[in-house]
């Protein structure tokens, strides 16, 4: 699994030269030109005295030293715009991630609300709500879910309040007579 760092930076930096590999570059082509202005001047320039060799030495490592700083000053501008990018993509990631919390805790709060313990009326089997008014089951759970309800009566009740009025042998199931007696 990748880390949210990993995600944010995705394509924006590719595997990056070091600094270090940039200035060993730059040293080493400051030690070729210095081998190649000693060579140059022993061959042309042999009347050049110590002083003068100084010279152009401390002039030809301030340009290398220079354009050297030219090019750590770009690489570091274009890291530093590439690290702006990734600051950017985290803090958007990170305002997903709050939103998605957010949607989180509001479903979990919305399920938590079934929870727990309910005062309910032994009798009639009404339930209590927070502001203390009496609601039914149906109507309670309606409220606090998406759960909806349709009403039918079991075979124990069907015998228990009907049973005077059924037939000896003839089916409990009140749902199936309301079926036949339409048909």
């Amino acid at each position: 699994m990748k880390s949210v760092t990993e995600r944010a930076t995705g394509r924006i930096m590719s595997r990056p030269q070091p600094l270090y590999r940039t200035l060993g570059i730059v040293a080493a082509v400051m030690l070729a030109g210095m081998f190649f202005y000693e060579l140059t001047k022993e061959l042309f320039l042999p009347d050049l005295t110590k002083w003068q060799s100084h010279y152009v030495t401390i002039i030809f490592s301030t340009v290398v030293a220079t354009i050297a700083a030219y090019f750590v000053r770009h690489k570091i501008e274009r890291r530093n715009r590439e690290l702006r990018q990734l600051v950017r993509r985290k803090e958007a990631l990170e305002e997903e991630l709050r939103a998605t919390i957010d949607e989180l805790q509001g479903a979990l709060d919305h399920i938590q609300q079934l929870r727990g313990m309910f005062p309910i009326c032994s009798f009639c089997k009404k339930i209590r709500d927070d502001d203390g008014f009496w609601n039914s089951i149906e109507t309670y759970i309606e409220q606090h879910s998406e759960a909806v309800f349709s009403h039918s009566v079991c075979p124990d009740c069907v015998s228990r309040h009907y049973g005077d009025m059924m037939e000896d042998g003839e089916s409990t199931d009140i749902t199936a007579r309301q079926d036949s007696g339409a048909a």
